[in-house]
């Protein structure tokens, strides 16, 4: 079997010259987790603007801790960040890279994409990016925030047991593969430019762009719970990134569950 093109750190370098994230760049053919990795080098002191990319993961997970599969052929990659904030706002940084995955996919490739509360990207019924978040505080401030992007570019994904939507690929979308390493410059570049404005102008134009695109806000949804289900529809996001649910019994503030849409099953 022919082996997938693997992304050029030589091509990235070079379209990344000049930017913060990117600055630094460590490209793996097979790791547990970059996640896990640049969690190590965040410890050590790695300054911002660190990526972690591979061309697979064995033990790549979202949230919950849950397996994301991470196959040769898509974008797995870690962004190491320092922004001097409250840890409350830290939940901001994902919506930096979800925003620029989908910025990139429209406008570069033509797909038409929608986001679902709290981090997955989707086109149509499909799956296609999944962001991950975590935070190390001190005194209530960020010492580090590390954002861990999957993408489905050019892999077949497989579906996820039990779950209510489809998986898709950018190549299962276009028809065609993409050059990833052109793909991974481009969403890089968005999450540079979307970062430096959030840390010089704040975070409240992201939430805007975030609720805009985001169909979970006024959508009828199931919120799965440890302490069991809930019904009602979506009414909003806060500033701390928490779903503003509308049930019968009055409105509740998540700040985690897996968020089902009625209207999809």
């Amino acid at each position: 079997m022919k082996r997938v093109d693997l992304i050029s750190p030589v091509r990235l370098r070079r379209s990344l010259r000049g930017g913060l994230i990117g600055r630094r760049l460590m490209h793996f053919d097979l790791v547990s987790s970059t996640q896990v990795l640049a969690k190590r080098m965040a410890e050590r002191g790695e300054g911002e603007g660190l990526v972690v990319v591979a061309e697979r993961q064995l033990a790549g997970y979202g949230r919950m801790k849950r397996k994301w599969s991470s196959p040769e052929g898509g974008l797995w990659f870690t962004v190491l960040l320092r922004p001097p904030w409250h840890v409350e706002r830290a939940h901001a940084l994902t919506h930096v890279a979800s925003l620029s995955v989908l910025a990139v996919l429209e406008g570069r490739l033509g797909l038409r994409c929608w986001l679902k509360w709290p981090n997955d990207l989707f086109s149509g019924r499909g799956k296609i990016c999944g962001v991950l978040g975590e935070v190390a505080s001190s005194g209530g401030t960020c010492r580090y925030c590390l954002i861990g992007v999957g993408v489905n570019v050019n892999n077949r994904p497989r579906p996820v047991q039990g779950a209510r939507y489809d998986m898709a690929s950018v190549r299962s979308l276009l028809g065609r593969e993409v050059d990833r390493t052109w793909l991974l410059a481009e969403i890089l570049k968005e999450m540079d430019e979307r970062y430096r404005e959030a840390k010089d102008g704040g975070t409240s134009s992201l939430l805007s762009e975030y609720v805009a695109r985001c169909r979970t806000v006024g959508a009828r949804v199931r919120v799965v719970l440890e302490a069991g289900p809930l019904e009602g529809v979506a009414e909003g996001v806060g500033e701390d990134g928490s779903l503003l649910l509308r049930t019968e019994d009055g409105r509740r503030t998540l700040y985690a569950g897996d968020v089902l849409h009625l209207d999809m099953t």
